[in-house]
């Protein structure tokens, strides 16, 4: 055997043993040392050709089958772990989507009920302040006008001023009324505000001292000023709405 053949071979096979070690020591031989395999299979493939008959290439023969044999397995192997453990991951995102939907829908469904909540505490307190209202016009005002006719002059500052503080209470409405229909009277804000609360003609005339007919015509004018003297709208229903 000559000395080149004796080195090619030599060279050859310390890189097998190299390559055999590497493998069967790691857990993940990988692409890399696959290519690597084939290299060295195609490498032993032109040695043979060269030295069909060295027994030593012939050993490395089933070395190289082998190795590629457990690479192969390895490779699947993790080719099957990573696959394994990437559905677990797609699962685990999966299952935090679900719960991150269904606390959305929870949240929703608790602001939902909180504005429901709060929309009724809101009409609640319409609703009070309504009657509120209703009852300073239908008790107070009327009280404070019969009081107007008896007392003296000194008394009836005090009146005026009472008055004044009550009327503070049914201001949004009045203002708002005064702000849209600027044609209206103070009177007629005023028989507005008690009409809005549910007072008859017949009990504003009496809040306001004066008779009845004239609290008709009053009102007549408003609907008028209001633009539903035509209408079939209902005059109380129609301020309540505002």
């Amino acid at each position: 055997m000559s000395s080149d053949k004796v080195g090619i071979i030599a060279a050859f096979v310390e890189r097998l043993q190299r390559l055999r070690v590497e493998i069967e020591a790691s857990e993940n031989p990988g692409v890399q040392k696959w290519a690597e395999l084939q290299t060295v299979r195609e490498t032993l493939r032109d040695l043979k050709a060269s030295y069909p008959d060295d027994a030593d290439l012939s050993e490395c023969e089933n070395v190289v089958e082998e190795l590629i044999s457990l690479s192969g397995r390895q490779f699947l192997l993790n080719v099957a772990h990573d696959i394994t453990e990437r559905k677990r991951a797609e699962e685990a995102i999966r299952e935090a989507n679900e719960r991150l939907i269904a606390e959305q829908d929870a949240l929703k469904e608790k602001n939902i009920a909180l504005r429901e909540v709060l929309n009724q505490i809101d009409n609640g307190k319409k609703q009070i302040g309504h009657q509120i209202q209703s009852n300073i016009d239908r008790i107070v005002m009327p009280i404070l006008s019969k009081l107007e006719t008896r007392v003296g002059p000194d008394q009836k500052d005090y009146i005026t001023l009472l008055r004044s503080s009550l009327e503070e209470i049914t201001f949004p409405f009045v203002n708002k009324l005064e702000a849209k229909y600027t044609s209206l009277t103070p009177r007629e804000v005023q028989i507005c505000n008690m009409v809005r609360n549910g007072l008859t003609s017949k009990e504003i005339a009496s809040a306001m001292d004066t008779s009845e007919l004239t609290v008709r015509k009053q009102r007549k004018n408003i609907r008028r000023k209001l633009g539903i003297s035509h209408d079939k709208i209902n005059l109380s229903s129609f301020l309540q709405a505002m």
